[in-house]
């Protein structure tokens, strides 16, 4: 009898756990419960067992979407923050909650095209990345909607149906503006009225903790901004457009059948993740030739391969942060195409460009050990005090002795 034997380890020093399945009983769903103590701690599964493990997971009751259309249907079920709130709200509280500010990725944006990509592997970016976002999630759920650009700040708007109004929604900064009749302003009503920002008819009360790690100017950043003399300036006297948005709806990185969720793990693979795997992060946000800023908080998932593996690597909606080892790539993508010597200044050019994305053909040889490295969202998987890790096996091939 043939036994495939997955080990999850975690990092934390306090359990080692290993599931069994045997003939053709599959692993389905499993659920671990653990204590994390501090930061900078890792999950890693193995597969010690002779047959090739293909699994999706979740922690602390988040998971991947498969797709723009799976986030949609989140936000559309979220509860309600009060009786009868708006739609067009939750989609600003999404775009709050699911990322922090810090500089972008990279000045071309690409990622903006894809919700899914944005939310399950970056989760950062200046205020030009969430207002494109939402702009795209409100027009994916029928509703019109605008993206201004602003000397120093772009914001996104949304018409309100039930209100028949504009309404404006700053995700970035964690926050909207009433008008004086306690109905939510337009980008133009903010212009006529700056008081609505620095002296507001409403204020939120921004959280003061910080389960994130942040650094204080990143996780107070609202706390900062959101009713400043600053930010009232910039709606008073800046010059103001509708931006073109003509780039990122045309450009479609999901896979018609959305994105691969699954982790698949050969025999002797291992999977780690939910620390910085690979240092440092360097970003675009302000030039295309040369990475000048680097991100201080976020966080990695990385597929180790043993030597003599050859396979495709899933149609993930992670972002590549790079690839370790020895061994070939080939790559038939958007950008790029072409086979590349793992560790070759080529391909590290590919990586610090961003130009390999998400949706793309990748096939690895792994000559020796290989390790490819993700960017995963780290303000929604993260280790917590207490923490659930549930799994789900969803191919299973048994093997057969004749």
């Amino acid at each position: 009898m043939i036994k495939k034997l997955l080990y999850p380890i975690f990092w934390i020093g306090l359990m080692s756990l290993s599931v069994y399945a045997q003939d053709q009983e599959p692993l389905e769903k499993k659920e671990y419960y653990f204590k994390a103590v501090g930061r900078n701690q890792s999950i890693q599964i193995n597969n010690y067992g002779n047959e090739d493990v293909r699994f999706t997971w979740e922690l602390n009751n988040k998971k991947l979407f498969q797709s723009d259309e799976e986030i949609l249907e989140y936000i559309k079920a979220m509860p309600d923050e009060y009786p009868g709130e708006d739609l067009v709200r939750k989609v600003w509280r999404f775009g709050r909650d699911y990322r922090y500010h810090t500089v972008m990725l990279y000045i071309s944006g690409w990622y903006l095209a894809s919700p899914s990509v944005f939310f399950n592997s970056i989760g950062f970016g200046f205020c030009t990345d969430i207002a494109h976002l939402n702009y795209l999630l409100w027009v994916k759920l029928g509703f019109e909607a605008r993206v201004w650009l602003m000397d120093l700040h772009v914001v996104s708007e949304v018409f309100n149906p039930r209100t028949q109004k504009w309404e404006m929604y700053d995700s970035d900064n964690e926050v909207y503006y009433l008008n004086r009749q306690g109905q939510v302003a337009s980008v133009m009503e903010l212009e006529a009225d700056p008081s609505l920002v620095n002296d507001p008819v409403q204020r939120f009360v921004f959280p003061t903790d910080n389960p994130h790690g942040l650094p204080p100017d990143r996780a107070y950043y609202a706390h900062t901004y959101a009713y400043s003399d600053y930010l009232a300036s910039i709606y008073a006297n800046m010059p103001k457009r509708i931006n073109s948005v003509a780039g990122i709806e045309n450009f479609n990185l999901q896979p018609e059948d959305g994105f691969s969720l699954e982790c698949h793990l050969p025999p002797g693979a291992s999977i780690e993740m939910l620390t910085k795997i690979k240092t440092p992060l360097l970003s675009h946000p302000y030039q295309y030739d040369s990475p000048n800023f680097s991100i201080e908080h976020y966080a990695n998932l990385a597929i180790s391969y043993l030597e003599g593996w050859t396979g495709h690597l899933p149609v993930s909606p992670l972002v590549i942060h790079d690839i370790e080892g020895q061994g070939k790539i080939h790559i038939k993508g958007r950008y790029t195409e072409g086979t590349f010597e793992i560790g070759s200044d080529e391909l590290h050019q590919q990586f610090r460009q961003f130009s390999i994305l998400p949706g793309d053909s990748i096939v690895v040889e792994a000559e020796e050990k290989v390790r490819v490295i993700y960017l995963i969202n780290p303000i929604v998987f993260f280790l917590d005090t207490h923490n659930q890790l549930i799994w789900r096996e969803i191919i299973f091939n048994p093997a057969r002795l004749d």
